[in-house]
């Protein structure tokens, strides 16, 4: 398999932020969608993790589920942060 020189455990937590980031910026601004969006993308990240235990040549890894939520976290924290810093033009800042 083909790696990138940051290695396998950063590829997952980059993966998942770019993924958790851009859904919080494009959905709604509420943070039950976002604490939503972070259990589903979790929850997939976990599927995904299990599946590799029954293809042939992969191994399933606790760490890189963990990177992977971690990433998420990190992500839907930095899409929660931008979205109380600059609102979007025309509606008002929900507290």
């Amino acid at each position: 398999m083909t790696r990138t020189p940051l290695g396998g455990h950063a590829e997952h937590l980059l993966a998942y932020l770019g993924t958790a980031l851009v859904l919080g910026l494009t959905s709604r601004r509420s943070p039950p969608v976002l604490a939503t969006q972070c259990l589903l993308l979790t929850g997939y990240a976990a599927v995904l993790e299990c599946g590799q235990a029954f293809a042939p040549g992969r191994q399933a890894s606790f760490n890189d589920f963990a990177f992977s939520a971690g990433g998420v976290l990190l992500g839907a924290a930095l899409a929660w942060i931008a979205l109380r810093c600059w609102p979007r033009s025309g509606t008002r800042v929900q507290r």
